[in-house]
């Protein structure tokens, strides 16, 4: 049934102040060493409680990685005690302790006295100390946290995860100053709204001076507008031909507010705007009339040695990485990001889903999405989240939930943020466990699609159910899993991490291809890797923990780009003048804002790109010239802030990789009876005639292989091999090996091995009488495998003294760094150049 929005006042998270009147810093950081105890007896907020044991701590720290250094903690609560000393000038200000983000359930003792108790992590949350913090004067400040995974967040855990500080206010104050923007019909002007609300009495008159100032500094608006104390209010603001948010033009004004009492400026804060809209028109999402596809990656909270608390630089060292990687969307899985992380993506360009922290409700948490006791839990932790970020331009989607089912709670925290912030839609995961009467949420979510499905479909996470109709867009929010549980397949075969960026690029090209697929997000952003708590290992990141870009990383770059080459197989043109086939994938950007810097042997040269819109295919036309054949074109496309967004070599006539060729020559061939050897030029090859397979291949008087060829199976054991037959003979030149045999549990098969006088060896392999179900090709769900072979192929078995392999192939994309797994041909060493790093260095 449609629940109606619920009678559920919005949260305050009072605006940090730039400066305070007769208060020197408003705004203390307590941040630093503190007290800490485990499992403390007795009254432990007391300072005349003894008994205790306490030891120092560093603030902001994730202590449920720390404790993995500490020993096993079975029952977890927190106590930290810090005495902090309360500024002179605080005096007649209320005082605050402001956190930035508690994990568990807070207790807050001031002097001994209980001064505030809270539930839910990550948000920004504030106590109000001004009854027992005296200015001048010392006071005692305990906190205690209850470590658990309650039946509502499985993440809110560790402590003082973020930062805190103490805050005054004056006795008038603000209480909430958001910023949201509505376009004029003429698409040029816009009207800045600004919720405000204050707090305090005061009979004498009380105003907001507001200063706009825009992206480059210019003054877009300055008034004074007279306020009610006490109460919320909203003003409207006439702004003239406005500079626009977007991901790509990160445009931002800069918004001053003093708040003036009987004429004095007794308040002054600050914050970034960005005019941007959002809107939905059946299955597309609009961001200021442009068409939007998010290229997405999920990002947590990670550190080396702290597990989930994060420096400012890790940061923004994401953002930048990710921006870097033609990412523009991410998805804070699965709990929401701190405030400064809001602030980079605000500043970079990047759009956002807000992810509340409710995470597997009715999955490995119990089912309270039904439960009346916890319906005021769900809407504080989702109100506090919307009342924090809603100013944030590049919030684009709130996120209800991850992986969880469905139920009047969450139908109640959907339908407030519909009444609440009608701006900006809503997403829920798991859809399917909806009832067709619920009110629907504004995107349909689907995890680890096929990516040659259809995309615009509303399935289930499993893609075998769906439902009909294409009236909303589908997002996969998470989706295109980083190999990283396979790490036996990495061993076998490390081109896996290669092909893993071919799957991403065709599943990128398929939803930018079909209307109604917003986009994706690569699970996962970082690898879950904290040191601080052993046996955490999770290398699923296109970034290692350390914020260095692994293979993938590159690969997601590619497939992301905005940038797209149609054909970089192109021929040496008659008329000099040199066409690159392009298609443009920003979302609202157009190519002639970009820079392309070309080269060519010596020549090379700078020019604008090609009027051509988003969506849009045409010409890049490179200067006249005389191109020949076998030229190599490189290319390098930079957007108006200096970020590179991709790169190309383009061979113009280039031949095809082709697979060398038999020399026409036969080998040396010697049969005994217990032994076959080919010999030539520099080589031997000798294979046991008992087991059919090589037992020694030499090149240059040195061993290459020890074995095979054998059958690569992985998904069944073949059983044990049986050789029947194994004969020889020279035929066209060649020497023919001819192996049969049968493997217990799989069947008969014949090898065929031929060898030319210069050792090219080709083998191939038939199939003479088969039981094994060949590769598989169904999904069912999640640990049900749909039997059938994972893998198929051809090993041998190489001499321990192999330390390189070298390759030369065709790509479908060009461009890549010059020790990327990716390119089209190259050396990599075992050793890596005597470079090689543990993962923790």
């Amino acid at each position: 049934m449609i629940i109606e929005a619920p009678q559920w006042p919005h949260p305050i998270v009072f605006p940090k102040p730039a400066a305070v009147a007769g208060v020197a810093a408003p705004v203390i950081d307590l941040c630093g060493t503190w007290s800490l105890a485990h499992n403390p007896q007795g009254d432990y907020w007391l300072s005349s409680q003894t008994g205790i044991s306490w030891t120092e701590t560093v603030v902001p720290g994730d202590l449920s990685a720390a404790r993995k250094r500490r020993g096993t903690w079975a029952v977890d609560l927190y106590v930290y005690k810090r005495e902090i000393q309360i500024p002179a000038d605080f005096s007649d200000q209320r005082i605050l302790l402001r956190f930035e983000g508690s994990y568990g359930l807070t207790r807050v003792w001031i002097d001994g006295h209980l001064a505030a108790t809270h539930e839910d992590g990550f948000i920004t949350w504030s106590c109000d100390i001004t009854a027992w913090a005296t200015p001048g004067q010392p006071c005692l400040v305990v906190i205690g946290i209850e470590n658990y995974n309650d039946e509502v967040s499985g993440f809110n855990a560790g402590g003082l995860v973020r930062g805190l500080s103490l805050v005054a206010l004056p006795p008038v104050h603000l209480t909430r100053l958001h910023s949201q923007t509505r376009f004029a019909a003429n698409g040029r002007d816009a009207s800045l709204e600004l919720l405000l609300g204050t707090a305090g009495q005061s009979r004498a008159p009380l105003s907001l001076d507001v200063t706009l100032t825009g992206p480059q500094g210019d003054e877009s608006h300055r008034g004074t507008y007279v306020l009610a104390a006490g109460s919320d209010q909203t003003l409207t603001i006439q702004v003239g031909s406005v500079q626009k948010w977007d991901a790509e033009h990160p445009r931002l004004y800069r918004l001053e507010a003093h708040l003036v009492l009987n004429g004095q400026i007794t308040e002054v804060v600050r914050q970034q705007v960005g005019f941007r809209e959002i809107h939905r028109a059946g299955n597309r999402l609009y961001v200021n009339g442009d068409e939007v596809k998010l290229r997405g990656v999920c990002r947590h909270d990670i550190s080396p040695h702290n597990g989930r608390t994060v420096t400012d630089d890790e940061l923004r060292a994401d953002v930048r990485l990710f921006k870097e990687a033609n990412i523009n969307y991410i998805r804070t899985s699965h709990y929401p990001p701190s405030e400064a992380f809001l602030d980079l993506c605000d500043e970079v360009g990047m759009y956002v889903e807000d992810e509340v922290g409710l995470a597997f409700i009715g999955r490995s948490l119990k089912y309270t999405e039904k439960s009346p006791a916890h319906t005021k839990r769900y809407l504080g932790f989702f109100s506090a989240l919307v009342e924090r970020d809603r100013s944030h331009p590049s919030v684009l989607i709130w996120s209800l939930a991850n992986e969880s089912f469905y139920g009047p709670n969450f139908a109640a925290i959907n339908a407030w943020a519909h009444q609440e912030d009608p701006s900006r839609p809503t997403k829920f995961s798991y859809p399917m466990t909806m009832q067709e009467e619920d009110e629907p949420v504004d995107i349909w979510s689907v995890h680890y699609p096929n990516h040659d499905s259809d995309l615009a479909k509303k399935h289930d996470n499993v893609s075998v159910g769906f439902l009909p109709g294409r009236d909303v867009p589908v997002l996969h929010d998470e989706c295109i899993h980083v190999p990283c549980y396979n790490r036996g397949e990495h061993r076998r075969d490390p081109a896996v991490r290669n092909f893993w960026g071919e799957s991403i690029r065709r599943f990128w090209d398929n939803i930018w291809q079909t209307p109604g697929a917003l986009g994706g997000a690569i699970w996962a952003g970082i690898d879950e890797v904290s040191f601080a708590a052993p046996g955490r290992i999770l290398e699923w990141g296109i970034i290692d923990v350390w914020r260095r870009p692994k293979p993938e990383y590159h690969l997601t770059k590619k497939a992301y780009s905005p940038v797209h080459v149609l054909n970089e197989h192109l021929a040496a043109p008659s008329s000099g003048l040199l066409e690159v086939p392009v298609e443009n994938r920003f979302c609202h950007t157009n190519f002639n804002e970009l820079t392309i810097t070309w080269r060519c042997g010596e020549a090379q040269g700078q020019l604008r790109g090609p009027d051509l819109a988003p969506g849009h295919t045409g010409a890049l036309k490179l200067p006249r010239r005389d191109w020949q054949p076998r030229d190599r074109v490189e290319l390098t496309w930079t957007d108006a802030y200096g970020l590179t967004i991709d790169a190309h070599e383009l061979t113009l006539d280039q031949e095809p990789a082709r697979l060398p060729s038999f020399c026409g020559q036969a080998p040396e061939l010697d049969i005994t009876d217990s032994s076959i050897q080919v010999s030539g030029a520099g080589f031997h090859l000798t294979w046991n005639r008992a087991t059919g397979q090589i037992r020694e291949a030499v090149r240059a008087r040195r061993v290459v292989l020890k074995g095979g060829p054998d059958l690569h199976l992985v998904g069944a054991d073949p059983g044990p091999w049986t050789c029947i037959s194994c004969t020889a003979e020279i035929r066209d030149n060649l020497a023919v090996i001819t192996s049969r045999g049968r493997y217990d549990a799989a069947g008969t098969v014949t090898w065929i091995t031929r060898v030319d006088a210069r050792g090219l060896v080709q083998v191939r392999v038939r199939l003479d009488d088969w039981h094994l179900a060949m590769p598989q090709s169904k999904k069912i769900r999640v640990g049900i495998h749909p039997g059938g072979l994972d893998e198929w192929g051809i090993s041998f078995l190489a001499d321990r003294s192999a330390d390189a392999v070298s390759w030369t192939r065709e790509t479908s994309q060009s461009g890549w760094p010059k020790d990327h797994i990716g390119r089209s041909q190259g050396t990599a060493m075992r050793d890596n150049g005597g470079r090689d790093l543990a993962y923790t260095e």
